[in-house]
């Protein structure tokens, strides 16, 4: 899951384009997305980047969304959502403007250690149904399933108990969870992740393990 609704890539061959052109020389970048994407193409990944690449108010604070499709059981294609629940967190939409992000990529793990320390962290978990490849396409994953074709269904709520995460048990639970390899294809095949960049995904990630194992 990810911060941003969408992928500014619609599938894993221009995802890997993007990265590519991204990796070379700065001021290359824009007449290189120009030539290989086209005006109309660039200025939406451009646009999707900019907008996805803004400073987190704190990781109980953001919405995260699956991006791309998965199967849900009998239910079908759909995409899912967790969004904060608490009095600074509403549930729809981004957080407020004046509520400060953390000075640091640090900041970001204290300010979540302490609102763990004095309460519970909760999430709202919600999934958008698949309408047809038209509304809510499933291989094209840099378009928005829209609330309108496809509204936003209670689920269930994740909550993440109270406790201290910096503390010397807190620091072996992270080390711990820093060894395990998190891949959206180990879920039962009912509840498989769907279309290209998740197919995508399937094969990086299985490289990504034989190469770590290798080492």
């Amino acid at each position: 899951m990810t911060s941003y609704p969408v992928s500014h890539a619609r599938d894993a061959t221009q995802f890997v384009e993007i990265a590519r052109i991204g990796a070379g020389p700065k001021p290359l970048v824009l007449p290189r997305m120009l030539a290989k994407l086209g005006p109309s193409e660039t200025a939406r990944v451009l646009r999707n980047l900019r907008q996805a690449n803004r400073p987190s108010p704190g990781l109980a604070l953001e919405s995260y969304w699956s991006r791309g499709a998965v199967l849900w059981g009998a239910t079908g294609p759909v995409r899912f959502r967790l969004s904060p629940l608490g009095p600074l967190s509403p549930l729809d939409g981004p957080v407020p403007a004046s509520t400060p992000p953390p000075a640091s990529a640090d900041g970001l793990q204290t300010d979540f250690a302490a609102r763990l320390t004095d309460s519970s962290v909760r999430f709202a978990l919600h999934i958008q149904k698949y309408v047809s490849e038209r509304l809510t396409p499933i291989e094209d994953g840099a378009v928005e399933w829209k609330e309108t074709d496809s509204p936003w269904l209670d689920v269930a709520t994740l909550t993440i108990p109270a406790q201290n995460t910096l503390d010397a048990k807190g620091r072996a639970t992270r080390d711990q969870v820093d060894t395990l390899a998190f891949n959206p294809w180990h879920a039962p095949a009912e509840f498989r992740p769907l279309g290209n960049l998740n197919r995508a995904r399937r094969t990086v990630y299985a490289a990504s393990a034989r190469e770590w194992h290798a080492r």
